[in-house]
């Protein structure tokens, strides 16, 4: 066989073998940093379409946190998930973790979860029909709810979950951004008014933070978060977190033992 054809065919046949080896590591530079080159310009194009499509880059963050609420208010459809967890000096805090559906059109909210403290956690689960409260009792069947259950229900729906942040908001600082679920967000630590928020104003030695991450494209909320620390002796602290994403609308219904607990008029 020609020693030709025993040299590497991706070089210069006429390269001595002496300087092949160099001839190889020259190849595999160049690999290397078309490959840099080819990277670079794909992070600095989806940097480009991040930027271009981040709404929250013109807008002051107070109006970010207004727009959020304005898309809640505006919101066919969503999904959420909330988690409260603290501690009190008497070592009881009900703790709660709830996940649910809201439709606007027909009305429908569906709450269900657990709340209780330590190991003693009860089991809870609410429909909301228009203005007709259903719950599941003990042994599994529904009822109608008397309207005193009527506020822990209603709080998820949208007016409620808006009004801290079209009312509320004093001041709001952007603070970062995350990727949430999928969507990349504006982190906002807000200054919410103690009196649209239904609370004493933050007593001394306690700390309260109130933090909104927004989809930065379609300016609607994905987390809302608060956070509040007090003295051991001097009552509850605890964090509380609420999720939300948004299908598609229109999925929604009672169940049919809901609607046999409704009566022939709902």
């Amino acid at each position: 066989m020609p020693r030709l054809n025993r040299r590497d065919p991706l070089l210069d046949p006429l390269l001595p073998p002496s300087a092949w080896e160099i001839a190889r590591r020259r190849r595999r530079v160049r690999r290397w940093v078309a490959l840099a080159l080819a990277a670079a310009l794909v992070g600095l194009g989806a940097w480009g379409w991040l930027t271009f499509t981040d709404r929250t880059r013109s807008l002051p963050p107070v109006q970010v946190a207004e727009a959020a609420g304005e898309a809640l208010l505006r919101a066919a459809r969503y999904d959420f998930r909330a988690a409260v967890t603290g501690t009190s000096p008497d070592g009881f805090f009900p703790n709660a973790q709830l996940a649910g559906e809201f439709q606007a059109e027909p009305l429908l909210l569906h709450l269900r979860g657990e709340v209780g403290s330590g190991a003693a956690m009860m089991p809870i689960e609410y429909w909301l029909s228009g203005d007709a409260l259903f719950v599941r009792q003990a042994r599994g069947g529904w009822v109608r709810s008397p309207t005193a259950d009527v506020p822990d229900v209603v709080a998820f729906l949208p007016e409620q979950l808006a009004a801290p942040l079209l009312a509320g908001v004093n001041r709001a600082e952007l603070v970062g951004r995350e990727r949430v679920d999928g969507a990349q967000t504006a982190v906002l630590a807000l200054d919410l008014d103690p009196a649209v928020m239904q609370v004493a104003p933050p007593g001394q030695d306690e700390r309260v933070e109130y933090r909104l991450w927004v989809d930065v494209r379609r300016l609607r909320p994905v987390r809302m978060a608060i956070r509040v620390e007090r003295p051991a002796d001097a009552g509850s602290s605890f964090d509380y977190q609420l999720d939300l994403t948004y299908p598609a609308p229109g999925s929604l219904s009672l169940p049919d033992e809901v609607l046999q607990a409704a009566g022939p008029d709902e």
